[in-house]
C-alpha cells in the first residue's frame, strides 16, 4: 500500500476549486489566475498535461480555446479525486488488520486528524502519542511503540494531508529457550503520510516512521462537568448552558454509534435530539424573539432544515407526558405540518418563564445520563485556585450581607414604589411591589491550560407566595413581563502560572464592578 499523493494531482484540485469561483469572469482575471498557478510550479517536475492546462489558461483567447482549458481542469481534478479515493480505501484495508479501540483509534485518525488539525511530532521513551479526537463526554487516543522515524525528518509538529498504512516482516536474532540465537520473522509497521506544514506550496516529499505495536484509548467522561468558557456578549444564556452537554452526548453518538449510549441515554435520545434542533434554531443569529408573535424575526429556510421525523416528535411527547407541558407537547405533534406557525410558538415560549419546566427537564435528563460517567481530570490552573476563589467570594457576599454560597448568591430588597423595565423594547411598570431579589451567579469553564469565571447578574420582582429561594441570575433570563432581567457583569480568566494574590485582585476588580451596578439597581 502507498501514498498516492502528486503535486499535480493537488495543485489541479486547488485550481479546480479557484476556476470554479471565477467561471464567467473576464478573460484578463483567468489569465491572471493561470499566471499565478505557473509561478507556483517553479522546481517541481509535473506531467506535460498539467503543464498545458496552465499554460492554455494563460494564454487562451477564445471560447472554444477556453473549453478545452476548462476540460483540462475537470481531468486533472477527476484525477485527483479518483487517486484520494483509493488511498483512503487502502488504508481502510491496512485499518482492518487490527482490532477494538486500536481499530477505533486508526479511523478516527483518517477522520479527525488527516487534513485538519496539526499534532505533536514528539517521540519519548519511542513511543509517539497522538490524541486522535477530544470531546466532551469523549476521548480517542493513539500510542506507536518502538517507534522509528525513516525519513530524518523530524519537526515539532505536523499536519497530516495524506495517510497510508503496511505491515511487513524483519528478521531479527533472538535467543531461543536453550539459549541459541536463532532468527526469526517480526512483524512490523509503516505510516507514510505528507506534511502539510512544509515549506512551499506544495510537498514533494513523503515522510514516515516504523512501529511494532499500537495502543488505542477511549475514554467516556462525564459531560455535563465542566464546559467551555461562555461569551460574554452571549444572550439567551440558560439555552447556551443546556447546549453544551446536549452536543457533547448526540456528538458521542454520532461518532462511536448509539450502541456506545447506556439506558438512560438511549431513552432519551429522541427527546434530546428534537431539542438539539429546536434550541439550535432558538439561539441562532437570525432568530429574534419578541413581546408578541409579530415581533419575532427567523430564517424560513433554516425552519425547513429540521433534521427530527414525526416518529422523534412522538416520543419526545411521550416523555414529556408527565412534566405538565401540554401546551408544549401539543404544538411539537403538528411542528412538521404547521412548521412557520410552531416556529413563532417556539421562538416566544423559550424566552418565556414557562419555559423554565422544560430547561428543567432538559437539565435533569442530562445530568442523570452522564452521572455515571467518569469526570475529566480539570486544568492546572482549576485545580489550583478553585478553592482560593469559593472562599474569596463567600467572604465577600457575607461580608456585605448576601446570602447563599459559592456559586450562588441572592440579596433581597424592599422594592421602590414605582418599579420601571425595559424588556424587548416595551415599558413595564410595576407600583408598590414589596420585594426584589437580586442575584449573582458564578459560572465556571475551562480549557486545556486556563479557568474561567463568568459573573452573571440579575433580579425578580417577587410576585406574592414566591421565595427568594427559588431562583438564580439564570432565572432572569426566562422573561416574566418586566418582573426579570439578568445578563452577564463580568469574566475572569485564570492561568496555572499566576499565585494567589493576582487571583483574588482579578476577583477584587470583578466584584467592585458587580456591587457599582447592584448599588444603581437599588437607586
Amino acid at each position: 500500500m502507498m501514498l498516492h499523493y502528486s503535486v499535480d494531482n493537488e495543485l489541479m484540485s486547488d485550481l479546480y476549486r479557484d476556476y470554479r469561483q471565477m467561471k464567467g469572469a473576464e478573460y484578463a482575471q483567468l489569465h491572471e489566475l493561470g499566471e499565478h498557478y505557473l509561478s507556483l510550479i517553479e522546481g517541481y517536475d509535473l506531467e506535460e498535461s498539467t503543464i498545458k492546462t496552465l499554460q492554455g489558461l494563460v494564454q487562451f483567447e477564445t471560447e472554444e480555446e477556453l473549453e478545452s482549458v476548462e476540460n483540462g481542469i475537470v481531468h486533472g481534478y477527476l484525477t485527483a479525486k479518483a487517486a484520494l479515493r483509493k488511498e483512503q480505501a487502502e488504508y481502510k484495508e491496512f485499518v482492518r488488520m487490527f482490532d477494538g479501540e486500536e481499530q477505533q483509534a486508526l479511523n478516527g485518525l483518517s477522520e479527525y486528524v488527516v487534513g485538519q488539525k496539526k499534532i505533536p511530532y514528539k517521540i519519548k521513551n519511542r513511543i509517539l502519542h497522538v490524541d486522535v479526537l477530544s470531546t466532551p463526554a469523549m476521548s480517542l487516543e493513539l500510542d506507536f511503540a518502538d517507534v522509528l522515524i525513516e525519513d530524518g525528518r523530524h519537526p515539532r509538529e505536523i499536519l497530516i494531508t495524506h495517510l497510508s498504512g503496511e505491515c511487513f516482516e524483519r528478521t531479527e536474532t533472538v535467543k531461543g529457550e536453550n539459549g541459541a540465537e536463532e532468527k526469526v520473522s517480526v512483524p512490523y509497521y509503516r505510516l507514510s503520510f505528507v506534511n502539510g506544514l512544509s515549506e512551499g506550496p506544495y510537498q514533494a516529499k513523503e515522510s514516515s516512521f516504523v512501529f511494532r505495536s499500537l495502543k488505542g484509548s477511549l475514554h467516556l467522561y462525564n459531560y455535563d462537568s465542566a464546559m467551555e468558557p461562555l461569551d460574554v456578549d452571549a444572550d439567551k444564556l440558560p439555552w447556551r448552558i443546556l447546549m453544551h452537554p446536549l452536543k457533547a452526548m448526540l456528538e458521542k453518538a454520532q461518532i462511536l454509534g448509539v450502541e456506545s449510549l447506556d439506558k438512560d441515554e438511549l431513552r432519551a435520545l429522541p427527546l434530546l435530539c428534537v431539542f438539539y434542533e429546536l434550541i439550535q434554531f432558538y439561539l441562532a443569529p437570525t432568530t429574534e424573539a419578541g413581546i408578541g408573535k409579530s415581533l419575532i424575526r427567523f430564517d424560513e429556510d433554516a425552519a425547513e432544515n429540521f433534521a427530527f421525523s414525526q416518529n422523534d416528535l412522538e416520543a419526545a411527547c411521550e416523555y414529556l407526558t408527565p412534566y405538565g407541558l401540554e401546551e408544549l407537547t401539543g404544538w411539537l405533534h403538528k411542528a412538521i405540518d404547521e412548521r412557520a406557525a410552531f416556529c413563532r410558538y417556539w421562538i416566544q415560549f423559550a424566552s418565556m418563564k414557562k419555559a423554565e419546566t422544560l430547561y428543567g427537564v432538559l437539565t435533569d435528563i442530562l445530568d442523570t445520563c452522564s452521572q455515571y460517567y467518569e469526570k475529566r481530570v480539570l486544568p492546572l490552573s482549576c485545580r489550583k485556585h478553585h478553592g482560593a476563589v469559593r472562599r474569596a467570594l463567600n467572604e465577600y457576599f457575607c461580608r456585605h450581607k448576601w446570602r447563599g454560597e459559592y456559586p450562588y448568591y441572592r440579596r433581597v430588597e424592599p422594592s421602590s414604589f414605582l418599579e420601571v423595565s425595559n424588556v424587548y423594547k416595551r415599558m413595564y411598570t410595576y407600583i408598590n411591589e414589596k420585594q426584589k431579589a437580586f442575584y449573582v451567579d458564578f459560572i465556571e469553564g475551562v480549557t486545556e491550560n486556563s479557568y474561567s469565571i463568568t459573573a452573571v447578574a440579575g433580579y425578580v420582582l417577587l410576585k406574592d407566595g414566591e421565595n427568594a429561594r427559588d431562583y438564580r441570575a439564570l432565572n432572569g433570563y426566562f422573561l416574566d413581563g418586566g418582573r426579570r432581567n439578568s445578563h452577564i457583569v463580568g469574566q475572569i480568566t485564570i492561568n496555572d502560572m499566576m499565585n494567589a494574590d493576582q487571583v483574588i485582585e482579578l476577583l477584587n476588580t470583578m466584584m467592585q464592578d458587580i456591587m457599582r451596578e447592584f448599588a444603581q439597581k437599588r437607586q
